[in-house]
C-alpha cells in the first residue's frame, strides 16, 4: 500500500511537471507570436510613410510639369502673337510699297502721257504718217512686220547713241576642256530659215587656257566673225568670214556647216580648258554644243542629214588674219605676218608679174661685175628644220651669204630672220650672161680662124 502511494505520488508529480512545462512553451509562443505581429505592424507603418513620400514626390512633380506646361502655353501665345503682328506689319509694308509703286507708276504714266502729247509721236500718229511704219501685238516695225520689239529692215543712223542698248543679242561663255593640242567640234544651231545669221566667237589673249599654249600671260587670242545664209531649199549651205584675227598660238583648226540642210555650223576649237565667248543675233549662240569623241550630229531624225564630226589634232583649214593690228599685213598660215603678204608654206599661181614700169622708176644704173658677184654666192641643197614648210630637200642660197655679196637682195623681218628676193636674181644672171659673153667673144677673137688658112 505504501508502495502503491509512493508510485502514485511519484506518477502525480511527474504529470504536473509536463503540464507547467506544456504552459510555459504555450506562453513564449504566444510571446514569440505578439513580437513578430509587432514588428509586421512596424513594417506596415513603414511601407506607409515610403507610400506617402512617393505620393508627395509625385505630387510635386506633376506640380512642377503643370507649372511647366502653362509656361509653354504663355510663351506659345506670345510667339504666336509676336509671328502675327510681324506678319502684319509685312503686310502693311508690303502694301505700303504696293502703293508707292502704284503711285509712281502714275506718275510715270502722265510723264509719258504729257511727253507723247507734247511731242505728238503715240502709235497711232506715226502710223498715219507713214505706212512704213507698223505696229503688231506690242512690237514696232519699220520697213517690215515686226517679230520683235523693234524691227527694222533698213540701215538705222543715231546722232547720239550713248545710252543705246542691245536687244536681240544673244551670248554665251563656254569652255573647252580636253587635251591643250586637240581641237574640237563645237557645234552652233544655225538654221537659217531664210534669215541671215551674223555670230562672232572671241577669246582674250590672257583668258584660262593651257600655258604651254605660249606663256603664262599670252596663251592665244581669237576673234572670229561670221555670216551664215542659205540651206539646201533656200539657195546653199554657206558661211563667210567677216573678220578674222589671232595671235600668239594656233586657237582654231576649222569651220564647216556640215551638214546639206545648213542646221549646223560647226568650229574646231582648241581645248585644254579654254575658256571662248560667243554672241549673236539668234538664239542658237546660247547652246554651243562641244564634242569630245567622235559623234553623229543630225537635224529631224532624218538619217540623210547626219554628219559625225570627230577631235583633231592638226590644223585642216588656212585662216588669214584681217586685223589691222599688223599694219595691214596679212598672214596665211602664220599668227605673225612680217611682210604686207607672209605666206607659210607653198604657192601656187599661173603667173605672178611685179611692177616694173620706168616711170616708177629714178637713178638707174646699170650692174656692174655681175659675173664677179655670182661667183661669190654658193648654191647648196638642204632641208628645213620645221617639216611643217615641206620635209622634201631644197635647193638654194644661204641668205647671211648672199647678203655679203648682194645686199640688195636680203631683207631681215623684225625677228631677225632673213629672206632672199630670188626673183631680183634675175637682172644679176643677165648682167653676168652678158659679161660672160663678151669674156667668150674676146676669147674667140684671140684664136686663129682656121678655116682661114
Amino acid at each position: 500500500m505504501r508502495l502503491t502511494l509512493v508510485v502514485l505520488l511519484a506518477f502525480m508529480s511527474t504529470t504536473s511537471l509536463a503540464a507547467e512545462n506544456k504552459q510555459v512553451r504555450v506562453i513564449d509562443y504566444y510571446q514569440q507570436a505578439l513580437t513578430d505581429y509587432q514588428r509586421a505592424i512596424n513594417d506596415l507603418k513603414a511601407a506607409q510613410a515610403e507610400i506617402k513620400a512617393v505620393r508627395d514626390n509625385a505630387a510635386k512633380k506633376v506640380a512642377k510639369i503643370d507649372a511647366l506646361i502653362d509656361k509653354y502655353e504663355a510663351a506659345l501665345k506670345i510667339t504666336t502673337k509676336l509671328i502675327k503682328d510681324a506678319y502684319r506689319q509685312k503686310l502693311g509694308a508690303e502694301a505700303q510699297l504696293a502703293e508707292q509703286a502704284r503711285e509712281s507708276a502714275e506718275d510715270d504714266a502722265k510723264a509719258t502721257r504729257a511727253i507723247l502729247d507734247e511731242l505728238g509721236t503715240s502709235a497711232e500718229k506715226v502710223a498715219k504718217l507713214t505706212d512704213a511704219v507698223s505696229v503688231k501685238n506690242g512690237n514696232v516695225g519699220i520697213g517690215t512686220t515686226p517679230g520683235v520689239k523693234l524691227e527694222v529692215n533698213g540701215n538705222i543712223r543715231l546722232a547720239h547713241a550713248e545710252g543705246l542698248q542691245k536687244k536681240g543679242i544673244y551670248s554665251k561663255t563656254f569652255m573647252v576642256n580636253g587635251d591643250a593640242n586637240t581641237y574640237y567640234p563645237v557645234a552652233i544651231s544655225t538654221n537659217t530659215y531664210g534669215r541671215v545669221l551674223n555670230m562672232q566667237i572671241w577669246r582674250g589673249y590672257h583668258w584660262t587656257a593651257p600655258h604651254t599654249w605660249n606663256t603664262a600671260t599670252h596663251k592665244g587670242n581669237l576673234v572670229l566673225e561670221l555670216e551664215m545664209f542659205g540651206s539646201t531649199w533656200n539657195g546653199g549651205n554657206m558661211y563667210r568670214i567677216k573678220n578674222f584675227y589671232q595671235a600668239y598660238s594656233q586657237v582654231i583648226s576649222k569651220i564647216t556647216r556640215p551638214n546639206p540642210s545648213g542646221f549646223w555650223t560647226v568650229l574646231w576649237l582648241r581645248g585644254g580648258g579654254a575658256k571662248y565667248a560667243i554672241e549673236g543675233d539668234f538664239e542658237g549662240v546660247q547652246n554651243p554644243m562641244v564634242y569630245y569623241e567622235s559623234t553623229k550630229i543630225s537635224d529631224y531624225d532624218n538619217d540623210a542629214y547626219d554628219e559625225t564630226v570627230a577631235p583633231t589634232t592638226t590644223v585642216e583649214q588656212t585662216f588669214v588674219n584681217y586685223s589691222q593690228n599688223f599694219a595691214g599685213k596679212v598672214g596665211i598660215g602664220t599668227n605673225s605676218p612680217q611682210y604686207k603678204l607672209d605666206v607659210k608654206g607653198q604657192v601656187r599661181a599661173d603667173n605672178v608679174t611685179v611692177k616694173s614700169d620706168q616711170r616708177h622708176k629714178q637713178n638707174i644704173h646699170s650692174l656692174k661685175n655681175a659675173l664677179t658677184k655670182l661667183q661669190g654666192l654658193r648654191g647648196v641643197s638642204f632641208k628645213w628644220k620645221d617639216n611643217a614648210q615641206n620635209a622634201d630637200t631644197q635647193i638654194g642660197l644661204i641668205a647671211q651669204e648672199v647678203e655679203k655679196v648682194l645686199p640688195e637682195l636680203v631683207s631681215t623681218d623684225s625677228e631677225g630672220y632673213k629672206s632672199i628676193a630670188y626673183g631680183k636674181l634675175t637682172a644679176v644672171l643677165v648682167e653676168a650672161l652678158k659679161e660672160q659673153q663678151l669674156q667668150i667673144e674676146r676669147l674667140s677673137n684671140l684664136i686663129p680662124d682656121n678655116n682661114q688658112k
